[in-house]
């Protein structure tokens, strides 16, 4: 099993887990509110769409080559600027993904 994380300076492992959950209830709370009614403005069918966006190989096949070279505390900083990036990512568009999952179900 690959333990999927980051490394920091100290070359630790952190699991992405643990980040993507640092936000508050607050955060999230506010994130809501702000995004429901963006969320509101797309159609069924943009909303479907949204929901099965996995991005295309090439950018999971990198996401996948950079989380393997971070367990293994192999990534340059560049590297984990990138990987980072990427996760930040992956965490928005999970979120904009379940704002659109509800919008789906409330229809």
């Amino acid at each position: 099993m690959v333990r999927i994380g980051f490394v920091n300076k100290r070359q630790r492992v952190f699991p992405i887990a643990s980040i993507l959950d640092m936000a508050t209830t607050h955060d999230t709370a506010a994130f809501d509110r702000a995004v429901d009614p963006v969320i509101g403005l797309f159609t069924r069918e943009q909303a479907e769409s949204l929901v099965g966006y996995r991005g295309d190989d090439s950018l999971r096949n990198r996401i996948d080559e950079l989380a393997e070279r971070n367990t293994e505390g192999k990534l340059t900083d560049e590297e984990l600027a990138e990987y980072e990036g990427y996760v930040r990512a992956n965490k928005f568009v999970a979120t904009l993904q379940a704002q659109a999952r509800k919008l789906l179900t409330d229809d």
